[in-house]
């Protein structure tokens, strides 16, 4: 650590120190290309050198290399999702604090609960006060019964508006073993809606664990559907199930997420562990795979898929 001797401040490293010497005082003392020998003024003109004529990616790696580490930083809300690099005279050249729309689950708002009612209460009284018209006015599942959208209202309506007939389906259904070809081709049809929803919406985490598994050219399914859920991936050849998690929405403790705080942890959580009962009672192999292990410990994951393939 080194201290600004003006203000007391301590940065990282000198590089740190100049800008900000450049930016908050008068007596900068120039500053000098690490990929080269070049020797420039000010930051600003050190950064544009830097994205012209030497490697990287210009000011973001300057950024990242001497200010954070060599690490893009994170969303200051906690997600976990690395924030953007904002260029332009008006911002100059930084990395924003949050992700697009995450400050406000730092400052309040639509992703607290209280904001989630309150925008639920507010979408209620325009719709009784005829401010906002529904999706579906007019639309009737008749006339447009391959509407997903109205589908699903329907047989949501049916449930609320019949609870009782809901309640006995369901304990109808409760622990009814249904025959080979029947759970077939139910598991063939979850697995086509699966696939033709998600084929072009893998999540980056999900390609990049996709990447390994081909370069080690392990064959495997995605998203494979097994009582009721679907999981990852799956490897045939080992009848052995995968997880691919994310450290905030799954709460890795390694990666700082103890506790669930937020709804959606709170839900990925429970589902986690029904997924997890469900492949420990049909006695069937599930290894999981942490965010943070794909990016950093990418040996030990190529040793443990080596293992079970």
């Amino acid at each position: 650590m080194v201290e600004c001797k003006h203000c007391e401040t301590e940065f990282r490293n000198e590089v740190a120190l100049k800008i900000h010497l450049n930016k908050r005082h008068d007596d900068a003392t120039g500053f000098e290309c690490p990929y080269c020998d070049k020797s420039y003024e000010n930051y600003e003109s050190l950064v544009r050198h830097a994205g012209r004529y030497c490697e990287g990616d210009g000011p973001k790696k300057l950024y990242e290399d001497f200010c954070f580490a060599g690490e893009t930083p994170k969303c200051e809300c906690g997600c976990g999702e690395k924030v953007n690099f904002q260029k332009g005279s008006d911002k100059g050249y930084k990395f924003a604090k949050y992700k697009q729309g995450h400050h406000v689950r730092d400052q309040g708002g639509f992703y607290t609960e209280e904001g989630l009612k309150k925008s639920a209460e507010t979408r209620r009284k325009q719709f009784k006060e005829g401010e906002r018209e529904p999706w579906n006015k007019g639309m009737s599942l008749d006339e447009n019964p391959e509407n997903e959208g109205l589908q699903k209202l329907h047989r949501k309506m049916l449930k609320e508006n019949n609870p009782e007939r809901a309640r006995k389906i369901s304990e109808a259904l409760k622990g009814r073993e249904f025959s080979d070809s029947h759970q077939k081709k139910l598991e063939e049809h979850l697995r086509d809606c699966r696939d033709n929803l998600r084929k072009n919406n893998k999540s980056n985490l999900e390609k990049e664990f996709e990447s390994i598994l081909e370069i080690l050219d392990i064959q495997y399914n995605f998203q494979e559907p097994f009582e009721g859920f679907a999981y990852d991936f799956y490897l045939p050849q080992t009848d052995t199930y995968i997880e691919v998690h994310g450290d905030f929405h799954h709460c890795n403790e390694d990666a700082g997420y103890e506790n669930p705080k937020y709804d959606i942890q709170k839900k990925t959580v429970r589902n986690d562990e029904k997924k997890k009962k469900v492949i420990e009672e049909n006695d069937k192999d599930l290894l999981v795979f942490w965010e943070t292990d794909i990016e950093r410990n990418r040996q030990q994951v190529v040793e443990r898929l080596l293992e079970h393939a």
